[in-house]
């Protein structure tokens, strides 16, 4: 169960039905599985934590789909532009 991390995400689904937003995130990001990081995003962005969710996808290295993912939440939050300029020079990324 700790290999798949099936624990942080049963956790995170309890505290988003419960309306825990916030230790559901926490949860969310202890997420480690490469097989979860599409359901890690769709969790964030359900929560509209677009700001976590463009760190989660700047952040992973082996992530291919980086600049379609990042448009995706930009067109749904465009105010975050700053934030993925700021992740990039953080995570030493170019997009």
């Amino acid at each position: 169960m700790k290999n798949a991390n099936l624990s942080y995400v049963n956790i995170a689904e309890v505290c988003i039905d419960n309306k825990l937003n916030d230790l559901a995130v926490e949860n969310i990001k202890k997420i480690t599985s490469e097989e979860l990081f599409d359901y890690k995003l769709g969790m964030l962005k359900y929560l509209d934590k677009y700001s976590e969710a463009l760190e989660t996808i700047i952040a992973n290295k082996n992530f291919d789909k980086k600049r379609e993912y990042v448009e995706d939440i930009l067109a749904k939050a465009p105010e975050l532009k700053y934030k993925v300029d700021e992740l990039c020079v953080k995570y030493k990324i170019n997009l």
